[in-house]
């Protein structure tokens, strides 16, 4: 089968040298960090460490907090992880930017402190690139799991080109955490930006990027069992990731939206009137395939600027 493929060769005869006598990764595996959680980092930095594909060096651009993944990596003793603590808070935006002005591979595959890779995850991605050299952007398709690693649910993505595009105006239609792509792409575009709403800047780069005519595909399998948990992003700060998402969507998409795209806007909006809680669990239901109902725990706490709600009842 195809997930057991080997390494199938794509770069040039230097590059070749360099991979050989270690110089030189294949892939740049970059990640942003802040306040990791222990367990949740380490399983993430060990996924990475098990992919088939052993060619990576893994970029790790850490902003302070009272949490240090210091601790953490050293239990590792892996020269291909690169890490990098900024003396002050720069922001998610500029971690990943400097990630990718340190990668030193012309594929660079994204991967949040939170999530796992499956083991063939940059063996999958590196053969379908260089086999597809008019590929730019490479996603996969998710499993969801939970805070104990729990599986709950599945997300799938649109596979080809066509279909990403036509997605794009109504959803994100490729996982963040789980793409690689071709570096200069990214770079020529101007890398990541959207400062305003960092953590949807993913959706305003892929938007950016269809604009300048870049091709996308996501592979059929899923390779990320990607977390929801009480401290990830995308729920600390909802409001601000529904806002960014409606703030791209009248900056890129306004003008292309089929009907579909305009009453998935308008419902977005109104999701914005909802508790937190209830819009959480909504977006888990709808966005999720075959998610279950006991996906957020009657525990969970779902903290919301200054505002904490528990979500059970």
């Amino acid at each position: 089968m195809d997930h057991a493929s080997p390494i199938r060769s794509c770069w040039n005869r230097n590059q070749e040298t360099e991979a050989h006598t270690g110089s030189r990764p294949l892939v740049s595996v970059v990640m942003a960090a802040l306040n990791p959680h222990p367990t949740y980092f380490c399983q993430a930095v060990r996924s990475i460490l098990a992919q088939t594909l052993k060619q990576f060096e893994l970029i790790i651009v850490e902003d302070p907090s009272p949490r240090c993944g210091q601790d953490t990596l050293a239990a590792f003793d892996d020269p291909r992880i690169r890490h990098y603590c900024n003396p002050q808070r720069t922001g998610l935006i500029h971690q990943r930017n400097q990630g990718l002005s340190l990668a030193r591979a012309d594929l660079v595959a994204i991967f949040d402190a939170d999530d796992i890779s499956e083991p063939t995850r940059l063996t999958r991605q590196f053969n379908h690139l260089c086999t597809h050299p008019d590929i730019d952007i490479l996603g996969t398709q998710i499993t969801v799991i939970d805070d104990c690693g729990v599986v709950k649910g599945h997300r799938l993505f649109p596979l080809d080109h066509e279909e990403v595009l036509e997605a794009l105006p109504r959803i994100v239609p490729l996982a963040h955490s789980s793409v690689m792509f071709r570096k200069e792409a990214i770079l020529a575009a101007g890398g990541y930006q959207h400062e305003e709403f960092p953590h949807v800047d993913d959706y305003e780069l892929w938007s950016r990027l269809a604009v300048r005519g870049k091709r996308f595909a996501n592979l059929p399998e899923s390779l990320l069992r990607y977390r929801v948990h009480p401290e990830m992003g995308k729920v600390t700060r909802l409001r601000e990731v529904i806002c960014g998402v409606l703030h791209v969507k009248r900056r890129y998409w306004r003008e292309r939206m089929d009907w579909r795209a305009k009453v998935r806007m308008w419902g977005e909006q109104l999701l914005l009137g909802l508790p937190s809680w209830l819009t959480f669990r909504l977006l888990l239901w709808t966005l999720y395939q075959d998610s279950k109902p006991d996906i957020l725990h009657n525990n969970f706490v779902l903290p919301i600027r200054n505002e904490t709600v528990t979500t059970g009842v």
